[in-house]
């Protein structure tokens, strides 16, 4: 087995974190992370991994509960799909998030 990990840059307040398990080159279990550098602190945003023994999603803005996918799509696809879609789209989760934290201080006042 073997571990591929590493960060990607969207902008210096926006990252992706990557980790890829291969066996015989072959994606089996993966994390791609993408996380926001927000009120001096880095801010998970939304994830979408297979660690827990299926494939789901974390829409941090709306839940933290896993989201489960249905998907019979091999794993390396699924991983550039999922990569291609966290870069085209982080601008907008962060303004998701963002909108979401900024709610919930206005619910604290």
């Amino acid at each position: 087995m073997k571990v591929k990990r590493y960060r990607r840059f969207m902008t210096s307040e926006d990252c992706v974190d990557v980790t890829l398990y291969l066996e015989h080159n072959t994606i089996f279990k993966f994390a791609l992370n993408y996380r926001a550098y927000m009120d001096g602190r880095w801010v998970e945003v939304f994830r979408v991994d297979n660690f827990h023994g299926y494939l789901h999603e974390q829409r941090f803005w709306i839940s933290p509960a896993p989201k489960r996918i249905e998907s019979f799509t091999p794993l390396n696809i699924i991983v550039e799909e999922y990569l291609r879609k966290i870069l085209l789209e982080f601008g907008r989760y962060r303004k998701y998030i963002q909108d979401e934290s900024r709610q919930g201080k206005d619910d604290q006042e």
